[in-house]
């Protein structure tokens, strides 16, 4: 038995005594020393109310508990279960409790008595009857299975609340921490165990350690010593296969890496150690558990860190070596000096023991003899348990050590002789020999990183017994029968894992495979498009090149945002993620990226030359030399090869040869002169045999030439009513139209009511188990039309509903109007003064009112046509506006409640003013213009522009001194009315200003020095002019130090309550104005004595403006000899959006909003997943809004708005002290004046008629009733049937810069009016700019009417909208130009379609889209092309096709259907994901590719040949093709449907249906295909038809070299392989058709090629040879080529000799040399090319 465990338990009975505890016969409290681990019971229990007693069951089994009278219950129970005692035990009967105790009724655990038994509660119903039943069970099927497995006893403690004294005996009945503790003591030779249950919530428990469960209740130990490690290995696996509760919380599959470990084991010391835990460190370091043992994860075990922590050690072993040599020499110290340390402790504690019994038990000297002779017994046992531990712990430290660093050596040894896994010396590299080949090089390159064997590398191909399909490849073994990888990716892969180069974690290893997929499908194809025309790999299309080099851009710049805050793409290490990128973007680094392109890509170009420069990267690729200038490259060669290439003559030619040989050798000049005598000749022989031609013909009559047709021109003509269907028998036009498509589909869909969530239903009630979807649409202002940021947000909006309803659910998207009060008031205001030439206050509040309904009536329209134009599917007969009736009362009622509460309350504080509209206005109505210094700015009102970006210096003079403090201020006209100076409380050189004042230089006013820590003591002079009326800084500071707030500004930027200027000066003594001064206010009554003054003029405006008083200011502190400099300042200058007004912070009483408590609710519901944001990086921004958050302003002095229903109050009785504007108190909300009237006059304790009311004569914030909108369309606070079913709703989408002005007011008003959330998930699009990346504003003319896109609009229209705008002329001229530079021809008819599917291919989940119209107008060609596509599909279908009732295969299918399908099914799956993820690229992408790439160009192309033949039969393979190209053309436009509603629209009307009787009338609400339906994919077809297609597409640039653009060659496939001679003959037709060949012949690699064929490399497993001879005359070509090359070779030397002369870079314009340098890298490349076609004609001549 340990010592220490005996004084523990000695000592916790001795404390029992010494608190007055009586134990009911305490002599046999022995009988359960049995019930606690060694004997010892939990340590560091303060509560003196617990009653320790002991229970012995009939059977002679014995349990502890501790009982609080208090509560009447036990709550805490303690008992030993010997091996197989639990089953025993259940057979045995008894009563529950010992007779000592029957008046307790303490229940006996559930272990003890089995499950026959009934438990016997007590009074009180203990927390312990709750818990007992789950606590059995957990460890039935948890613990127990393994303690009875290694023969072990069980020790279970059991508990309720903390064993600490809580004080509060309310709090100790009521506790809802519920615990466990088990401990299975292993027999020796074993480990020991321990685990523990804790439930916080009535339905969660959950598993935790022992540790962890002691530092909750508060004790120092559970178990003496410890017990052993954490429960885990078998025992999780036995749990798991016992099937543990649902709510415990177990997470087997995910084992946390080690510096996980070490960061949750570091939290968990540093949050649970109780004050006195030095006791505990020493104990939990005796026991040998290591801190990464009390994980918060109970199944990892101890053995896991170990073995992690012997796989780092391993990578060290001299490391490893030198810390076990220590803790072997430290190993017999140890125990001597923890038991020093903590003899000092024991000996006090006993003593004080040992005194405690004195002073209780005066006289009972026995007592006291006994307990000190037990203590020196106790000792002596100690001393001797000392010497055994001594001995103990060195044999078991040194064979720990030893065995631990034998298997580590051993370890190492093995792998040094052995290798890495089964790269044992045996595997083999497959890779290509050239040196170009990124594919190879990534392989290579994961080898390299391998840390120990590497495989053995070859660049022949791998015998065909392998049968590795491609280079790279890797061989798992010696030889045949060996597993292989084929494939870069796999084998890079693999070799990348062994070096642990594949991610940390499963999260880094999905960000590795990411950008793997991103360098295949996004980089590699883009790189190789422009790289290969340069290499000479595939022929030169400069107008392809030009935009594939773009497209790379493109691409490379999404990679360098991506990289902007990383070194590496995933960790902080090279992975094979590294590896793949830098593969892809090799060969653009080395000859596309020329240095102004890497500028852009700063980020990008740093990563990659971090990675070349790794010793791995530098032995792979040597060193890499970047791009300079971009042009063709001659790859260099091996020089053998080329001496056989120049000697290799044809057997045919050896007469030729030899007869040259006798001639003497022709120079190069009277070559070209004979190649050009014989063109001549040719020419003129060409013309005399066409005139010969003509005079031998009879005169024929001359055909009228065909009139062109101009593309988009068609019309929809067939007289159709509104609403009614559009005709769809008539034949389709010959290509698309806009106008025609789009024409009378909208108002069929709007009455057939497909958009209403009833459609389909009889009552919106009924539940639909495919669920409900339901989105309010932001509404857009009143005060005009949309632009393309509203189109966005539309087109994203109604995608998402369309996709919805097409899912079958209950689908509602609810349209609305915002009445925008400050947009639509400026907005009639200037419409009044420039016809009538009045303003609202020349007509007044009510006619103004009227006014602006009027001008709503008629303009107001606008924005829903424009919806309509764009086919949102919106439910108009839902429609609102946010001032109709309905939404005003749910406003009115909002308030109310709110003010009511006393969330909504009245202040006097500082608010963003403009002077301008005098009006608040909200911080998203405030522009931050930005200045870099000095700048001259327009302000309306003043003739001359206003300075701002200075910062002007000036003196202060200390009170009573000489001395002077400096501050300085970038708006020098507020010093009038500053009340202070601060400095830092820090600052040295202002510490003997403390109690001092300054004098103002204009007045007697005295203001005193605070000192504050909001002053930078480092910026300036460290001294800040304080002026709180009128700065948001200063105002905080004056709130704090109590100082006065002087306000010196009126509501129209006027001066007020300050000194005249110097001008207004006159030298009278002023007796009867306080602080008497040069500048005092001025009034009627100061007229007369400004009179005497001969300068005197009398001011036309009561005072002087703001800006005009700065100059005044200034000229007056320069006469004072105050004024010090002024220097130029960047700055942030606040501009109002409506008015461009400079914004004033003024103070004014306005009604207020605590946001505070709301503010908490809405992050929380974000922080506890109730609320999705997405995409997630906005979440930082939300948090820090809504954790930082301010009281919201939401008075607005407008006329146009909801008028704040609040009254001031005035009591006509002397009774009551009249109140101030600002006193809350004085002010009642009523919904009429009646109610705030009797309201009022319960208040005041007064009778109705004594009251006078006085409305506000504010306006609510717009944002107030957007806030309450997603309720209030649906009638709150009535109870509708519409609000019961549609509120909350689903989802709402906005842009991310609205994500606090409204999204989160509407979360905070929707949780405090509702107690719900309004929607479960916001989706934050981009922001939409200009092509050059600016804002959308109207003064740059980049304010696009969507409708302009649709329709298409002149440069003239363009400028005839801003003319007729509300502009500045200044600004309209501005705009002119900004629009003449963009669209020079004005915009295309682009048609709603392709707008809608470029804004979702736009759409990323980012900040900001750049967005192109011109680009707009390529999707238009899309839907030409799908126009067209079906017009074909539907004439080979032919009239009398019936479709198949289900799409299904039929087992009869080719290749090409099996492999379009495939296509089909992947697209389907992509498109669900991209919907599902707001992934809205994703979803074009597939679409896109689907029907261009794929469709169109490969499957209707390969199938023409069927359709040509003659039908067989009825079943034969031209039906299967015809249903196989039904159902891609059905589906397809299903899947496009809910982004292009219009032409699938068209389209699918067209198309024959399933079954007609049955299938919905329109596509917009028939199903979305779904991918469990379309389940036809296969990986093998994809990869045989990507051979397929790479072969067609070198055939075709052969072709296109050389000319043959009717003619068709014979193609011989030279095969590396049999099984690619196989696949060759299986896609023969495929190839002969899309490349448009005469035959194709697969030959295999030991037959030889026909001479005659010009060559290109397809791949590493096939070489296309094209056969020439005989289709072109070959001497004639060479004789053109010749020529041709001649004058390239002369024009380049023309170019050289002007760019060699050494004045060339200093005179010729930076744009002709860089013109000069195209031209010769063009002439180069078409020199080589020549050279090229010269030699493969040479060798068929």
């Amino acid at each position: 038995m340990c010592p220490a465990a005996v004084s523990a338990a000695s000592l916790w009975l001795l404390a029992l005594l010494c608190t007055g505890l009586s134990l009911t016969q305490a002599s046999d409290f022995s009988h359960c020393s049995h019930s606690f681990y060694r004997q010892s019971p939990p340590q560091g229990s303060d509560d003196e109310s617990l009653q320790p007693l002991c229970h012995t069951r009939p059977g002679g089994q014995s349990f502890a508990s501790l009982y609080q009278p208090a509560c009447g219950s036990a709550v805490y129970s303690a008992f030993h279960l010997s091996n197989g005692l639990a089953a025993s035990s259940a057979e045995e009967g008894a009563d529950p409790v010992g007779k000592e105790e029957e008046s307790v009724k303490v229940l006996v655990p559930a272990l003890l008595k089995g499950a026959s038994e009934e438990p016997e509660l007590s009074p009180t119903a203990s927390h312990l009857h709750q818990w007992d039943s789950a606590v059995t069970s957990l460890v039935q099927t948890t613990v127990l299975p393994q303690c009875q497995t290694s023969g072990g006893d069980l020790y279970v403690l059991i508990g309720a609340g903390r064993l600490g004294a809580l004080g509060d005996e309310a709090e100790k009945c009521q506790t809802k921490l519920l615990w466990a503790a088990v401990c299975c003591e292993a027999p020796e030779g074993k480990d020991s165990s321990s685990v523990a249950f804790i439930r916080e919530t009535e339905e969660e428990e959950r598993q935790v350690s022992v540790k962890e469960l002691e530092d909750m209740l508060g004790v120092t130990e559970l178990f003496s010593d410890g017990c052993g490690r954490l429960i885990g290995g078998a025992v999780a696996e036995d749990a798991s296969e016992a099937a543990p509760t649902e709510n415990t919380e177990v997470n087997s599959d995910e084992t946390p890496d080690t510096e996980s470990i070490s960061e949750q084991t570091e939290g968990s010391t540093k949050d649970h150690v109780s004050p006195d835990s030095e006791e505990s460190e020493v104990t939990s370091s005796e026991s040998g558990q290591s801190e990464a043992q009390t994980i918060a994860d109970p199944l990892v075990s101890s053995e896991t860190v170990e073995e992690q922590e012997e796989d780092e050690n391993s990578t060290s072993t001299v490391l490893y070596i030198l810390s076990t040599t220590l803790s072997i020499i430290k190993a017999p110290f140890h125990p001597v000096v923890s038991r020093i340390t903590a003899l000092p402790g024991q000996i006090s504690y006993v003593v004080q023991e040992d005194l405690c019994v004195l002073t209780s038990l005066p006289g009972d000297t026995y007592s006291v003899f006994h307990l000190l002779i037990s203590d020196v017994f106790s000792w002596i046992g100690s001393v001797f348990d000392l010497i055994y531990g001594i001995g103990e712990a060195c044999f078991s430290r040194v064979y720990f050590c030893t065995s631990s660093m034998g298997e580590a050596l051993y370890d190492s040894c093995y792998t040094g002789v052995t290798g890495i896994g089964t790269l044992a010396g045996m595997a083999t590299l497959y890779i290509s020999p050239h040196s170009e080949d990124f594919r190879s090089l990534l392989a290579l390159l994961a080898a390299e990183f391998c840390s120990s064997a590497k495989p053995r590398v070859v660049t022949e191909d791998p015998p065909a017994s392998l049968n590795a399909r491609s280079r790279p490849a890797l061989v798992l073994g010696p030889g045949e029968g060996s597993a292989v990888l084929n494939g870069s990716n796999a084998v890079a892969y693999y070799l990348a894992s062994q070096s642990k180069r594949v991610g940390g974690d499963g999260k880094q290893q999905s960000l590795v495979w990411q950008w793997l997929s991103f360098a295949d499908n996004e980089l590699t194809p883009v790189a190789c498009a422009v790289v290969f025309p340069l290499l000479g790999v595939m022929g030169m299309d400069k107008k392809l090149q030009q935009s594939s080099r773009a497209e790379l851009l493109r691409v490379l710049k999404i990679l360098n945002q991506a990289l902007e805050p990383k070194t590496y793409l995933v960790g902080e290490g090279i992975t094979l993620a590294d590896m793949a990128v830098a593969c892809a973007v090799l060969l653009p680094f080395k000859y596309v990226l020329e240095p102004q392109d890497r500028k852009v890509l700063t980020n990008v170009t740093r990563w990659f030359t971090t990675c070349i420069n790794q010793p791995q990267f530098v032995k792979v690729l040597g060193k890499i030399t970047l791009c300079e200038k971009m042009g063709p490259v001659t790859l260099k060669t091996n020089s053998a090869d080329n001496a056989n290439a120049a000697n290799a003559t044809p057997a045919g030619d050896t007469g030729a040869v030899g007869d040259a040989a006798n001639e003497s050798p022709k120079t190069e000049a009277q070559l070209k002169k004979e190649a050009k005598k014989r063109e001549k000749m040719e020419k003129f022989q060409q013309k005399k045999e066409m005139e010969a031609k003509k005079k031998t013909q009879p005169p024929s009559e001359k055909k009228a030439k065909p009139e062109k047709k101009e593309i988009g021109v068609i019309t929809y003509t067939v007289a159709t009513q509104p609403g009614e269907k559009k005709d769809v028998i008539s034949p389709l036009p010959d290509s698309y139209s806009p106008q025609y498509v789009e024409a009378a589909w909208y108002p069929w869909w709007e009455k057939q009511g497909f958009f209403k969530p009833e459609y389909g239903r009889k009552d919106i009630s009924e539940p639909n188990a495919q669920g409900m979807f339901m989105m309010c649409i932001p509404p857009p202002n009143v005060t005009g039309s949309l632009h393309l940021g509203h189109a966005l947000t539309n087109a994203i909006q109604d995608c998402l509903t369309r996709w919805h309803r097409m899912k079958g659910e209950t689908t509602l998207w609810n349209p609305g109007c915002d009445h925008a009060g400050i947009a639509t008031q400026v907005v009639v205001e200037k419409k009044l003064m420039r016809e009538r030439g009045q303003s609202r206050h020349d007509l007044g509040r009510e006619n103004f009112i009227q006014e602006v309904w009027k001008w709503k009536n008629e303009k107001g329209d606008r924005i829903y046509h424009q919806l309509k134009k764009l086919g949102s599917s919106l439910d108009w007969d839902r429609a609102c506006f946010t001032m109709d009736p309905k939404l005003s009362y749910a406003v009115q009622e909002a308030f109310i409640r709110m003010h009511e509460e006393g969330v909504i309350y009245r202040s006097k504080r500082l608010v963003n003013w403009s002077c301008t509209l005098n009006s608040a206005i909200s911080d998203i109505e405030v522009d931050k213009k930005e200045l870099t210094g000095r700048t001259l700015l327009p302000v309306p009102g003043y003739k001359e522009k206003v300075e701002f970006g200075v910062l002007v210096s000036f003196a202060y003079k200390i009170d009573g001194s000489d001395e002077e403090v400096i501050v300085a201020t970038t708006r020098i006209e507020t010093m009038l009315g500053d009340t202070a100076v601060a400095v830092h409380p820090n600052d040295p050189r202002y510490q003997h200003l403390k109690g001092k004042t300054v004098l103002h230089p204009f007045c007697d006013r005295k203001m005193p020095v605070v000192f504050d820590e909001f002053v930078d003591m480092n910026f300036g002079t460290g001294a800040v002019k304080i002026t709180p009326a009128h700065d948001h800084n200063d105002y905080e500071v004056g709130v704090r130090h109590n100082l006065a707030f002087i306000n010196i500004l009126d509501e129209n930027g006027l001066l007020i309550n300050v000194p005249p200027p110097s001008w207004y000066s006159v030298r009278v003594h002023y007796d009867s104005t306080p602080d008497c001064a040069p500048f005092l206010p001025m009034s009627n009554s100061w007229l007369p004595l400004l009179a005497l003054s001969a300068n005197y003029l009398p001011p036309s405006d009561p005072g002087m403006k703001r800006f005009e008083a700065r100059k005044h200011v200034l000229q007056a502190l320069k006469d004072r000899g105050q004024f010090k400099e002024i220097k130029d300042n960047p700055m942030v200058v606040p501009v109002c959006s409506r008015s461009k007004d400079i914004v004033e912070p003024l103070l004014k009483p306005q009604w207020y909003v605590n946001c505070t408590d709301m503010g908490k609710q809405a992050a929380d519901a974000v922080r506890e997943g109730r609320l999705k944001i997405i995409p997630d990086h906005h979440l930082k921004t939300w948090f820090n809004w809504m954790d930082n958050i301010r009281d919201w302003c939401i008075s607005r002095q407008l006329w146009w708005g909801h008028r704040i229903p609040a009254y001031f109050v005035t009591v006509n009785d002397s009774s009551v002290k009249p109140g101030e504007d600002m006193d809350g108190h004085y002010w009642v909300s009523g919904r009429t004046e009646e109610e705030a009237r009797e309201k009022a006059s319960k208040r005041f304790n007064v009778t109705a008629d004594k009251i006078t009311l006085r409305q506000d004569e504010d306006v609510l914030d717009t944002w107030f009733s957007s806030g309450i909108f997603p309720f209030s369309i649906f009638g709150w606070p009535n109870e509708t049937k519409d609000l019961s079913v549609f509120y909350p709703g689903t989802l709402l989408e906005t842009g991310h810069d609205i994500l606090f002005f409204w999204v989160a007011r509407m979360v905070m008003m929707g949780l405090k009016l509702t107690g719900k959330l309004p929607f479960k998930e916001v989706y934050l699009h981009a922001v939409v700019r200009d092509a050059h990346g600016r804002k959308m504003s109207k003064s740059l003319g980049n304010v696009i009417d969507p409708l302009d896109v649709i329709t298409g609009i002149s440069l003239e229209g363009l400028h005839a909208q801003l003319t007729d705008s509300n502009l500045d002329p200044v600004e309209v001229e501005k705009a002119k130009q900004g629009q003449k530079s963009d669209y020079p021809s004005g915009i295309p008819e682009c048609g709603t379609d392709a707008l809608r599917f470029a804004l979702c291919a736009y759409t990323s989940q980012g900040r900001d889209i750049n967005l192109d119209v011109n680009r707009i107008l390529g999707y238009r060609h899309f839907c030409n092309k799908l126009w067209n596509a079906v017009k074909f599909a539907m004439k080979t279908l032919g009239d009398n096709f019936v479709p198949s009732e289900k799409a299904q295969l039929c087992g009869k299918e080719s290749v090409s259907d099996r492999w379009i399908l495939s296509r089909l099914s992947a697209a389907v799956v992509l498109c669900d994901e991209g919907f599902r993820a707001y992934d809205f690229p994703a979803i074009t992408t597939a679409i896109y590719n689907f029907w261009l790439y794929e469709l169109c160009d490969v499957y209707l192309e390969s199938v023409k040949p069927v359709f040509s033949k003659a039908e067989e039969d009825d079943r034969g393979e031209v039906w299967v093709c015809r249903q196989t190209l039904y159902t891609c053309l059905e589906v397809a436009l299903r899947l496009l449907s809910p982004i292009m509603p219009f032409v699938t629209e068209e389209l699918y009307q067209r198309l024959p249906r399933r079954r007609p009787q049955h299938d919905p009338p329109s596509v917009c609400v028939t199903a979305y295909p779904d991918s469990q339906e379309f389940c036809w994919h296969s990986e093998e077809l994809d990869r045989e038809m990507e051979f397929v297609m790479t072969v067609v597409k070198t055939i075709r640039s052969l072709r296109a070299d050389y000319n043959l653009t009717k003619t068709r060659a014979d193609c011989y496939l030279q095969c590396i392989d049999s099984a690619t001679v196989s696949l060759v003959e299986k896609y023969s037709l495929q190839i002969q058709t899309l490349s448009y060949s005469q035959a194709v012949i697969p030959v295999s690699g030991t037959q030889t090629v026909p001479e005659g064929c010009a060559v290109a490399i397809a791949s590493d497993r096939c070489t296309v040879n094209l056969m020439l001879k005989g289709l072109i005359d070959v001497e004639k070509e060479v004789a053109k080529l010749m020529t041709k090359k001649a004058d390239l070779e002369k024009q380049m030397e023309k170019v050289k000799e002007k760019m060699a002369k050494s004045d060339y870079k200093d005179k010729v314009p930076q744009k002709v040399q860089e013109q000069d340098a195209e031209k010769l890298r063009q002439s180069q490349t078409e020199l080589e090319k020549a050279k090229e076609a010269i030699d493969n004609f040479k060798k068929m001549m």
